[in-house]
């Protein structure tokens, strides 16, 4: 039986409510926690809500193609380790680094679930059909959500590699929401968009773009009241 959590998922989130008034600071030495640790929940609620904040008691399960999918995303990411990894569904930095340094030996294997679990990696791992419209949405989702591929598949019943390489073509395309057709075995697009859908669309997608950066504006805006409040009482 694993070790007892010393604080709940609704604990997690009383204790970062006191960090965002009275900063991280004061707070770890308050419960006796690291400062890294405070800013994990922070990030793991920001990008997975309260699940995230919850101790899970079981492994979970992960295919090659995800794993491999994730490390060669990061690469081309820019974003921190820690960042990067609870953005897309893990819960610390640590098994992403253990990706990485397994793909790199090329070591990398898929996890190999139990048998009750088997049923369900199934189904996560299916890739379905999409229509043109239902991709329109998963990317407006995915981009209102800090480009989280992970939150996105789960929420859309398919693929992490489907959402990165439909985003993929997308951002290629110059933000071109034609690029969300699937046009296999097709010399033309059958339905294509007149002037005044794809003004629709467009918006769409940028009223999507606006909001994250009004999210990022408000949470930078938040940090730096907090380092203002370590300061002055420093």
């Amino acid at each position: 039986m694993g070790r007892k959590p010393k604080f709940n998922s609704a604990q997690k989130l009383s204790i970062l409510k006191e960090a965002k008034e009275k900063g991280i600071y004061e707070i770890s030495k308050k419960y006796s926690i690291n400062n890294k640790t405070i800013q994990q929940w922070c990030l793991l609620y920001k990008y997975q809500g309260i699940e995230g904040l919850k101790s899970k008691r079981t492994n979970q399960s992960y295919t090659l193609n995800f794993k491999i999918s994730l490390v060669t995303a990061f690469m081309e990411s820019g974003d921190s380790l820690l960042n990067f990894a609870i953005k897309n569904g893990l819960k610390s930095h640590t098994q992403l680094s253990n990706w990485i340094k397994r793909y790199n030996e090329g070591t990398l294997k898929a996890y190999q679930p139990r048998k009750r679990d088997l049923n369900l990696t199934k189904k996560r791992n299916l890739t379905r059909k999409t229509t043109f419209e239902e991709r329109l949405e998963i990317i407006e989702f995915l981009i209102k959500h800090d480009i989280n591929y992970h939150r996105t598949a789960e929420k859309y019943d398919v693929s992490y590699a489907q959402v990165y390489n439909w985003y993929k073509k997308y951002t290629k395309s110059n933000n071109d929401p034609e690029s969300l057709r699937d046009n296999r075995g097709k010399r033309k697009s059958i339905e294509t968009m007149n002037d005044l859908e794809r003004l629709q669309v467009e918006n769409r997608l940028l009223k999507a773009q606006l909001e994250q950066q009004k999210m990022e504006i408000a949470f930078a805006k938040k940090l730096v009241e907090i380092r203002n409040r370590r300061v002055k009482k420093n």
